[in-house]
């Protein structure tokens, strides 16, 4: 199987997630990643984010499922969810094998995508991040990056007009947010089956941590292999 883009710490692979998964053979140490939220988002042609709830839910399962194969024992496994999804999403990968640890919040300090029309609802500023483990939990580690041990994380969402947190993915998460989780987390080797943009594999670079990255639009692996670059690495070292 070969990849779409490799270097010394990053090897992304364009395609559905649950072929490349089976043929990975490997044991991550970290999973972070946030699967489609499956709110209409448009994505282009390689993925349509409406589906029907149980089909979804079939669909994230084998997802997750094949995930947990290539995950290694007292791994971790940070989830960036929907609000709608939190309700069952918790049970689904706790079947699969992992126990469920906490839940931490992405505080976005700056209003992003469009307002609420509908007055008197609240805007949605914060996303989800459930953390679970699998086997024994070994200690985190101590606080680096001037990161510390909240359960809560403030930083910026992506736009349009940033240099260093430049929007150019319709659900991307920001690099910073990524490096201050791998930051607190042991391990070597981290995972990103839904990659997106490629902000988990920039972070996990920005760390001197090796990271595989999928994604199964070729737009977007051509723009995560981008930013994974020398030039751009600068600009979040």
């Amino acid at each position: 199987m070969k990849a779409y883009y490799q270097d010394k710490y990053v090897q992304i692979f364009c395609g559905d997630c649950r072929q490349v998964l089976s043929e990975l053979g490997v044991a991550a140490d970290i999973v972070f990643t946030s699967p489609p939220y499956n709110v209409g988002i448009n994505y282009g042609d390689a993925y349509f984010d409406k589906k029907p709830l149980g089909e979804y839910k079939r669909w994230l399962r084998s997802c997750l499922r094949k995930t947990f194969a290539v995950t290694a024992d007292s791994s971790r496994f940070y989830l960036v969810i929907a609000d709608n999804s939190l309700w069952w999403v918790r049970a689904m990968v706790e079947k699969l094998g992992w126990r469920y640890h906490q839940k931490l919040t992405w505080c976005k300090s700056n209003l992003c995508g469009t307002t609420l029309k509908i007055s008197g609802d609240w805007n949605f500023l914060t996303e989800d991040i459930l953390l679970f483990h699998r086997g024994k939990r070994t200690p985190m580690l101590g606080e680096a990056m001037g990161v510390r041990t909240f359960n809560w994380i403030v930083v910026s969402s992506p736009q349009s007009q940033y240099r260093d947190n430049q929007r150019v993915h319709p659900a991307q998460f920001p690099v910073k947010l990524v490096k201050m989780v791998l930051a607190r987390t042991p391990g070597e080797l981290v995972l990103d089956p839904f990659l997106g943009s490629g902000s988990t594999a920039v972070a996990a670079k920005s760390l001197h941590r090796k990271c595989i990255g999928i994604e199964i639009s070729e737009r977007f692996c051509e723009i995560a292999a981008k930013r994974c670059c020398q030039e751009v690495m600068e600009l979040v070292m």
